[in-house]
């Protein structure tokens, strides 16, 4: 007879908690996406007081730090690209790109 209950009781309590893990909202949690960029992106070098962008299929422009530090930096493959200075004598910065 307890054999009988052991064998009932389990099922039943599994999957009272699979029916309580589906309704629960989840509090915490990591995303993972995994791939790879298919198309070649721009390529960015500092040269002298000037910074070069080139892009696949277009002409590889030479901008000045003012033009970038404003954000409003755009052509046919970048939506927007913006110059942020990390240090107050203007030496180290990171240049932020997003594509269309």
């Amino acid at each position: 007879m307890i054999k009988k209950i052991h064998a009932l009781a389990m099922p039943c309590l599994m999957l009272s908690c699979l029916s309580g893990a589906v309704h629960a909202a989840p509090t915490d949690g990591v995303v993972a996406i995994y791939g790879q960029v298919v198309d070649p992106s721009c390529e960015a070098n500092s040269v002298g007081e000037k910074i070069e962008m080139a892009c696949p299929q277009l002409p590889t422009r030479a901008l000045s730090p003012q033009v970038l530090t404003t954000g409003n930096y755009s052509n046919d493959a970048v939506r927007s690209a913006q110059l942020k200075y990390i240090d107050p004598q203007h030496t180290r910065a990171i240049l932020e790109v997003n594509y269309r």
